[in-house]
């Protein structure tokens, strides 16, 4: 009788149900994305209120943080772990790639030179 019953898993990436976009993923980093719990998004955003990160981010940018991405996070992790949703899932997974494209893309401070001066 046991093996009569097949245990069903929840579909894992690269299922069917995947928008085009969430398929478009790189396998890995889906599977790390896949993996994150809402409690990591929690903390994030409890980090993002933090009285030194909100001076911080004054300091720097002359303006309080809002911290709405890291709200909206939680919110969508929330709706994607409790409802399935695959809406909130690809919005979750877009602002996550958006962070990661963001953080290998810095803008550069100085200018960069192949050789030095001529006055030097």
């Amino acid at each position: 009788m046991a093996s009569e019953m097949k245990e069903e898993t929840p579909s894992t990436s690269g299922s069917s149900d995947d928008s085009p976009y969430i398929s478009s993923i790189p396998p890995d980093r889906r599977k790390q994305y896949e993996k994150m719990r809402c409690y990591e998004f929690i903390f994030a955003t409890k980090q993002c209120l933090s009285s030194f990160h909100q001076f911080h981010k004054y300091y720097i940018y002359g303006q309080f943080d809002d911290c709405a991405i890291e709200k909206q996070r939680v919110k969508d992790c929330f709706k994607w772990r409790t409802s399935k949703s695959m809406e909130a899932k690809e919005n979750l997974f877009k602002s996550l790639e958006a962070e990661q494209t963001n953080m290998h893309t810095p803008d550069p401070v100085w200018k960069y030179r192949e050789k030095p001066p001529e006055d030097w």
